[in-house]
């Protein structure tokens, strides 16, 4: 038999039984027995047997002479290749703490945007409110202004105010002004 195989390699139950020496059902009841970590299947569906299945089974069997053929993987090359993975681990958490916090810086700018953003709404609804406000004192000053000085104009005793009130001529005073609402429009005058 050749020792070319690799030690990571998946070997069959027809393999496994021409490497031990013993028929196919014989080594398949071996397999069976063997635990679920110890087995796979291959590309083409059958059951085989993983390298350290066949480590168990020569030790099960009583032939580990028959593994000296093999080459044992280097336990250094299996350390290094740990430390690699557990150095690849470390950087890829520290690149996720420091997406976490950039997240969270994101997180506080916006809502210190949304915050900002509230405010300024607040004061422009204040301001609007005022200027409104402020434009209807200034519309009350001013028609109570013009009443003021056309009544010091012209003024008028009572005796010749009376003179003037006829029934055709009636003093027709002005509507106040007031703000008209939507339906306002719509109503005949």
């Amino acid at each position: 038999m050749t020792t070319d195989r690799q030690p990571k390699e998946m070997l069959t139950v027809k393999e496994l039984a021409e490497f031990f020496g013993i028929s196919r059902q014989a080594m398949r009841k071996h397999v069976d027995n063997l635990e679920p970590t110890f087995l796979a299947k291959n590309s083409q569906g059958y059951k085989t047997v993983l390298w350290s299945g066949v480590l168990h089974l020569a030790d099960k069997l009583g032939r580990p002479e028959l593994l000296e053929a093999f080459e044992i993987p280097d336990t250094a090359s299996s350390d290094s290749i740990e430390t690699k993975l557990f150095a690849q681990l470390q950087q890829k958490d520290a690149q996720i703490e420091q997406l976490q916090s950039l997240l969270a810086q994101q997180q506080k700018l916006l809502d210190q945007q949304q915050q900002l953003t509230l405010q300024a709404n607040k004061q422009t609804l204040l301001l609007t409110s005022q200027e409104r406000f402020s434009g209807d004192l200034n519309k009350e000053s001013n028609y109570d202004t013009k009443n003021f000085k056309t009544s010091q104009n012209t003024y008028e005793s009572p005796s010749e105010h009376k003179e003037k009130l006829t029934p055709e001529n009636k003093v027709v005073r002005p509507k106040q002004e007031r703000q008209k609402k939507w339906w306002h429009f719509f109503r005949e005058p």
